[in-house]
């Protein structure tokens, strides 16, 4: 009997993932979990050059290894894909000059790590050895920066003087700031909240326990950084679950198709606004508490400073104006001359959306602070084109298992996920990007690469 049981296990190891990949997408989730770190230039340029190298290389053989073994070349979102990239390729050479840094630039270096991770997932016979250890690395590396954060934001409320250090934790105009500024960790946060969602959904009693407390220090968090883009897009993907989980448990029933509907469409109201105004608890919950210590231990320099945590209330709509001035800029950029709509101005271009704030104050826009006004005016309509058809195919895949009341509760999330993921891209870069890939983009293309498995393999 032991024997048989070794033998099984044989055969499971050998028909498995290989261990180098796993190993691999844990270095992946490594690095993205600590990429602000990278980018303030932790790593010299020769270092640099040299992870570029070796981890995109590595990523380069995952990829034609998914290719040979999922029969990627019948698919035809696979052609397309390549075709995107090539056509990014020119576009950078026509107004760059071609250049071997091209090769190992960063803009490449991170896609062809999303890419690895999107084709791992749709060619492995077990795409859970693909996520389980890229969602736990990412997951407990988050979590420790989240903790010194916290800890070290709570610190300066003892200080004369508050410090001011983004990186590793401060309070400014209300919010908690961290890994750089309060929108990137609550970026972060939201992608950790959608993996542990799906960890706790196929975990063990353990695994539940685990994932159930790191949901809720996210929460706490996100409440606490107060960015509603990631807000209501993480409340937006649940919602969509809950309507799908009611869909799923009346028809099973045999209820008719209205009230399936009606309830359906009412669970996902109720959920969103129930969800989205919890997000402004944190705030009170945290004031509360230092406010408690603070008095028992009768430090005026901590109630003094507490005025600098508030509640900006998730439904401030200032930030959203601001958002419209920079859009229109960027379409007054975007359609300044036909060269420039149609191609773009590549990836590598250091243009800022200057003057969107004419008249108020003079700080350039870095991007255009919407994902598909960002891929018209680096890539240009064409680009865009390209993006919009891939999302097409996923997306026609994604909403077939959304809607399919068969299918498993976790598979359903990840679709319902992936809507959440890119309805961040409509007041910031979300699902697409150039310079910095701040974690959602992970959870699409993971998302994606589930949606996109062949159906023909999955079924023998």
């Amino acid at each position: 009997m032991r024997w048989r049981k070794t033998q099984k296990a044989r055969v499971e190891l050998k028909d498995g993932t290989p261990k180098i990949i796993m190993v691999h997408v844990c270095v992946i989730a490594l690095i993205y979990a600590v990429e602000v770190l990278l980018t303030k230039d932790l790593l010299s340029d020769s270092m640099e050059k040299i992870m570029h190298v070796l981890v995109g290389g590595i990523s380069g053989c995952v990829i034609l290894r998914a290719v040979w073994k999922g029969h990627l070349l019948r698919e035809k979102d696979f052609w397309i894909c390549i075709s995107f990239f090539l056509y990014i390729f020119g576009v950078t050479v026509l107004y760059n000059g071609f250049s071997y840094h091209l090769l190992y630039s960063n803009f490449y270096f991170h896609w062809i790590n999303v890419l690895c991770l999107f084709f791992a997932v749709r060619a492995e016979e077990k795409p859970d050895d693909v996520l389980r250890p890229f969602s736990l690395t990412y997951v407990l590396t988050i979590l420790f920066q989240e903790i010194v954060i916290l800890i070290h934001a709570t610190c300066t409320l003892t200080e004369e003087i508050p410090g001011s250090d983004r990186m590793w934790g401060c309070f400014r105009v209300g919010r908690l700031c961290g890994m750089s500024n309060a929108n990137t960790m609550s970026f972060h946060c939201m992608t950790v909240s959608l993996f542990s969602i799906v960890g706790w959904m196929k975990g063990k009693r353990k695994a539940r326990i685990f994932y159930g407390m790191v949901l809720f220090f996210q929460w706490f968090l996100m409440g606490m950084a107060n960015c509603r883009t990631t807000i209501y897009s993480l409340t937006f993907a649940i919602a969509l679950f809950a309507l799908a989980l009611v869909r799923k448990g009346l028809t099973e029933k045999g209820k008719k198709a209205a009230l399936v509907w009606s309830a359906g469409i009412l669970s996902f109201i109720v959920t969103f606004f129930l969800i989205a105004g919890s997000f402004m608890l944190p705030t009170l919950i945290y004031r509360g508490g230092v406010t408690c210590v603070a008095k028992m231990t009768q430090n005026q320099r901590v109630l003094d400073n507490l005025s600098l945590v508030y509640e900006r209330n998730v439904t401030d709509i200032d930030t959203l104006l601001d958002r419209k001035q920079v859009w229109n800029r960027s379409l007054e950029l975007i359609f300044k001359n036909p060269r420039r709509a149609l191609l773009g101005i590549s990836v590598h271009s250091t243009e800022k959306v200057n003057d969107a704030y004419e008249g108020r104050y003079d700080i350039p826009a870095t991007f255009a602070h919407n994902s598909l006004l960002e891929i018209i005016r680096r890539l240009g309509l064409i680009g865009l084109c390209f993006w919009l058809t891939l999302l097409c195919l996923w997306g026609k895949r994604a909403l077939s298992i959304y809607f399919d009341v068969k299918k498993e509760k976790w598979l359903v999330f990840l679709a319902a996920g992936g809507a959440g993921a890119l309805l961040t891209g409509v007041t910031e870069m979300g699902p697409f990007f150039f310079k910095v890939v701040i974690a959602i983009p992970l959870f699409l293309f993971i998302c994606c690469g589930y949606c996109m498995r062949d159906e023909y393999r999955e079924k023998n």
